[in-house]
């Protein structure tokens, strides 16, 4: 069993390997294995070579094998502290950023730290490609309501009114209040429930339509009646 005071302690059994710099052909003796450099104190564990990585896609650099439990487990004790990034020697920044408070951003643009998104649990600078798209609305209203007898439906002359005035359909926001800090943000969840508002709202007024068109309809032929 290991000793508490050890260093270093290789339970070496079975046959199996234990190598560190094993591969004296690449330059720099191939890969280093550092544990807790005290003196730089800024990588305390490194595998590979920084320059010259693993070139040959059949390596791995780092593998880990787990049929239970945990494969990994990353702790801080810092919400702002980088948990996990990944970053290409190609980009200004790193592409991937996942920090401890759970805050994860993909790409090199990151919200606002001021702005509406600044608290966003993911954020993706780029597309987003999905089979299927769940958004959770915590709200427990629907636009439904729209059905009900006491919603007041405004009268079309009433809605090209606004329209006339305010250049947009009533109750959805504006161009000029979607826009903000030179970007167009939409809440998807919200939005949606607005639009369904206004396709519920266009049947009402179709069926209106179509009742008010039975009277004409009605009203022609009697008046067809009475002229032969």
């Amino acid at each position: 069993n290991a000793q508490p005071n050890n260093a270093l302690f290789i339970n070496y059994f079975c046959g199996r390997n234990v190598s560190i710099c094993e591969n004296t052909s690449l330059a720099g003796g191939g890969g280093r294995v550092q544990v807790g450099n005290f003196f730089s104190a800024k990588k305390h564990v490194e595998i590979g070579d920084a320059t010259y990585g693993i070139s040959d896609t059949s390596n791995i650099a780092s593998g880990i094998n787990a049929n239970a439990g945990k494969g990994i487990v990353l702790k801080t004790w810092n919400n702002g502290f980088p948990l996990i990034s990944i970053s290409n020697t190609n980009f200004p920044k790193s592409p991937f950023t996942l920090y401890g408070n759970g805050q994860t951003f993909i790409g090199v643009k990151k919200p606002n730290p001021t702005g509406p998104h600044a608290n966003a649990m993911l954020s993706i600078d780029g597309k987003v490609l999905a089979k299927e798209i769940y958004v959770n609305i915590n709200t427990a209203t629907w636009a439904d309501y729209v059905f009900d007898k006491s919603y007041k439906l405004l009268k079309l002359n009433e809605v090209e009114k606004y329209i006339i005035e305010n250049k947009h359909l009533p109750n959805i926001p504006s161009e000029k209040e979607l826009i903000k800090e030179g970007s167009l943000d939409i809440n998807v969840a919200e939005m949606q429930k607005l639009q369904m508002q206004k396709i519920e709202e266009l049947f009402l007024y179709v069926i209106d339509l179509k009742k008010e068109i039975e009277i004409l309809k009605k009203e022609n032929t009697n008046l067809k009646a009475k002229t032969k």
